[in-house]
């Protein structure tokens, strides 16, 4: 299933989702930069009620996300108690490859590469 931009329905400013999924993401990331799927949808039904993954050609929000493997990170997870390998009881887990996280461990490791020389 394909993910399309439905360009005429969209106004100038939603063009590109990306700010607004990485604000809803960042809001509902643990410590470690992920969060649960259904949190950021939640989060970006309170920061924009019209937002709408089909305006941009996606019948879910994990198509959107996954649109924009450059940008955020994707992985499926058993829900807690659930069987290992009971695939219906999966919880999406998404990242901002941008965020505060992999910012800050960036930043460490470029300090710690400019020490070495």
């Amino acid at each position: 299933m394909s993910c399309h931009l439905q360009g005429a329905k969209l106004s100038k400013a939603q063009k590109s989702p990306v700010s607004l999924l990485s604000q809803a993401i960042e809001q509902g990331a643990d410590e470690s930069g992920w969060a649960v799927l259904g949190a950021v949808g939640n989060y970006l039904t309170k920061i924009q009620p019209d937002f709408d993954q089909r305006l941009y050609g996606c019948q879910k929000l994990s198509e959107l996300i996954r649109k924009y493997p450059e940008v955020f990170e994707t992985t499926e997870r058993g829900a807690p108690g659930s069987p290992e390998q009971d695939d219906v009881c999966q919880i999406v887990l998404v990242r901002w490859l941008g965020g505060r996280f992999r910012l800050t461990f960036t930043f460490f490791a470029d300090i710690r590469e400019r020490f070495k020389k």
